[in-house]
C-alpha cells in the first residue's frame, strides 16, 4: 500500500555541507497521531478490498485503535498546554519532529548539527550557526536522540548555557513498548524538561 501521499508529507531541508539543500520528504509522520489514524484507515480499506470477508473484523479492530489514538492526540494537546505558549520551542539534532511541531503548534528550531548517521560531521560553521540560532530564538533546551554522538551538541549547550537532554527515541520502540507508550515517553521527556527551564 502506497502511503506517502496519504499522510500529507512535509518537505524538509537537510542541513549539511551544502546549507539548506532540499532533502525530500520527512518520513517521521508517526509523530502526529492524526496522520497515523489516516494511515490505519487507508490500510483497512485496502485490506477490505483484498479480503472482503474479513472487512468487518478489520474495521472493528481499527475503530478500537483509532479511539485510543484520538485519546492520545487529546492527551498530547493537554500535556503540551502545561508549557507556557511562548516557551513551546526547542532545538533538535536533525529534522525528525516536524510532524509533532505541525500538529501541536510547537516551534522547533531544526539543528544544524547533523544526525549521528550522517556521513558529513558538523563543521565549525554549522556549530556557529546553531549557537547563533539558539541565542536569536531564546531556545532553552536541545533534545538529542538516544543513539546520538553527543560531543557536538554538548559543545553547543556549553557555549550557550542551554540544557542538553538525551534519550529521545525517534525511530525505534524498546522491548514491549507500544506506539502509544513510545509517544507518551517522548512527550514526557519534552514537556518535563522544557517546564524545568521555565522555573
Amino acid at each position: 500500500v502506497a502511503l506517502g501521499t496519504v499522510v500529507s508529507p512535509l518537505q524538509h531541508e537537510e542541513i549539511h555541507q551544502h546549507r539548506n539543500k532540499k532533502g525530500g520528504y520527512d518520513p517521521h509522520f508517526w509523530f502526529d497521531p492524526n496522520r497515523v489514524i489516516t494511515v490505519i484507515k487507508k490500510i483497512v480499506d485496502e485490506l477490505s478490498k483484498i479480503d472482503p470477508e474479513g472487512s468487518d473484523f478489520y474495521q472493528s479492530q481499527a475503530l478500537q485503535y483509532v479511539i485510543e489514538l484520538e485519546k492520545l492526540d487529546q492527551y498530547m494537546f493537554m500535556e503540551l498546554e502545561k508549557i507556557p505558549a511562548d516557551k513551546r520551542k526547542f532545538m533538535t539534532e536533525h529534522e525528525s519532529l516536524r510532524y509533532l511541531a505541525d500538529r501541536y503548534s510547537i516551534e522547533i528550531l531544526e539543528a544544524v548539527i547533523p544526525n549521528v548517521n550522517s556521513e558529513v560531521g558538523p563543521t565549525p560553521k554549522n556549530l556557529v550557526a546553531a549557537i547563533e540560532s539558539i541565542k536569536q530564538h531564546d531556545i532553552q533546551v536541545i533534545f538529542l536522540e538516544s543513539s546520538t554522538n553527543d560531543s557536538s551538541a554538548k559543545r553547543v549547550a556549553e557555549e550557550t548555557g542551554i540544557k542538553a537532554v538525551y534519550g529521545l527515541n525517534v525511530e525505534t520502540l524498546t522491548v514491549d513498548q507500544t506506539y502509544i507508550d513510545f509517544m507518551k515517553s517522548n512527550l514526557r521527556t519534552i514537556v518535563s524538561n522544557i517546564i524545568e527551564t521555565t522555573h
